[in-house]
């Protein structure tokens, strides 16, 4: 093929070491990885290398170098922290690493859920199930911000679940600045059916901005588990979902959203497939998403955007890549079988798909 592999890590979670017949690091299974996306305005973490934050679902974050790079024999890694900031040199690990609300008489230590790298690569964001979205400094591996949940609710004086499943951090549409085109808002997506949209400004100017949701999606217009994001435009995001669904958001219009009040026999159908006004995605005029993107059946687990072309590709369970047109929204440029679950899908930086090479891209 064209390409080919330049370099493989056997576990960048684990240190190899021994303690006791045990691995002195608990590793979980892998949750994603992120990287800088303004690459020639990295200047940031860890002394200005070109790094990626990988993340398990124990929380374990390493840092690896993307330079080829192999610092004391570690296998490129770089750095190894924990995402939610314990300490896991004591012998109380297990409990440390497990959930305190769990179903059944089973223990469920899967706490890290996503994992996202601002454009600068100075800032990694990581959330879980029953753990907040917090920022993380690569160099030193202390948190710089942690979100704060909702107000309880007003009627039962209950706290709002927490449970982030996607992270995206909004770029600035401009060409890349000194902070590498990064803003300070950060979309983060909830297995409960919600979209925020969060102010992580740190500093002199972290006084005015509040550690809680500055925008948030009403109840009734997401109908599903959120899975992925990916940013648009300016104001527009792509939501995809558990139950196939990929939807554009207008933030913008998120406040005056109205969810439907229809009680006659049709009431059922509200959030079917073919009836997606029940969840607030009308296709065209009056809904909140301005449009659908047809054709994904399983769940969405990625979405990318090209960096300098107006198309959108998303793979997810249903073993289909698919790329649209953004401009349109509607029309399916390609689709492709690849025989398997899909997790992830990028563009490469080669240039084929501007030049209209077959395949490239």
């Amino acid at each position: 093929g064209r390409y080919r592999r330049l370099r493989s890590h056997r576990n960048v979670f684990s240190n190899g070491r021994s303690d006791g017949g045990r691995r002195a690091t608990t590793t979980g299974r892998p949750i994603g990885i992120a990287t800088a996306r303004g690459r020639s305005q990295r200047g940031g973490g860890a002394g200005g290398k070109e790094l990626a934050a990988c993340v398990d679902s124990l929380g374990n974050l390493s840092l690896v170098s993307l330079c080829g790079e192999d610092d004391g024999g570690d296998g490129g890694v770089v750095a190894r922290y924990d995402a939610f900031g314990r300490d896991l040199t004591t012998t109380d690990r297990e409990s440390r690493r497990s959930l305190s609300l769990t179903k059944g008489k089973f223990v469920n230590r899967d706490v890290c859920s996503a994992v996202a790298m601002d454009a600068s690569g100075r800032r990694i964001a990581c959330c879980g199930r029953e753990r907040e979205t917090v920022l993380i400094d690569p160099e030193t591996g202390k948190s710089m911000w942690k979100a704060k949940n909702l107000k309880p609710d007003l009627q039962t004086l209950l706290q709002h679940p927490v449970w982030s499943t996607a992270l995206e951090f909004l770029t600035d549409p401009a060409p890349l600045t000194s902070s590498g085109g990064s803003t300070d808002l950060l979309a983060v997506g909830t297995a409960f059916r919600q979209l925020r949209i969060y102010d992580v400004r740190q500093g002199a100017a972290a006084a005015a901005a509040s550690r809680r949701p500055a925008i948030k999606t009403p109840e009734g217009m997401i109908a599903h588990r959120v899975t992925s994001l990916c940013q648009l435009t300016p104001h527009h995001v792509a939501v995809g979902d558990a139950a196939g669904y990929l939807h554009s958001i207008d933030l913008r219009k998120v406040q005056a959203y109205e969810p439907p009040t229809s009680a006659g026999p049709n009431a059922a159908k509200l959030g079917k497939r073919g009836g997606v006004a029940g969840s607030g995605m009308a296709d065209g005029a009056g809904g909140i998403g301005e449009r659908r993107f047809v054709g994904p059946a399983g769940s969405v687990r990625s979405a990318a955007l090209h960096p300098t072309l107006p198309v959108l590709a998303c793979v997810g369970l249903d073993r289909m890549l698919r790329a649209y047109g953004t401009e349109d929204g509607r029309n399916m440029t390609d689709c492709v079988y690849l025989r398997q679950r899909l997790n992830a899908v990028l563009f490469c930086d080669d240039g084929a798909l501007e030049n209209g090479e077959a395949g490239g891209g």
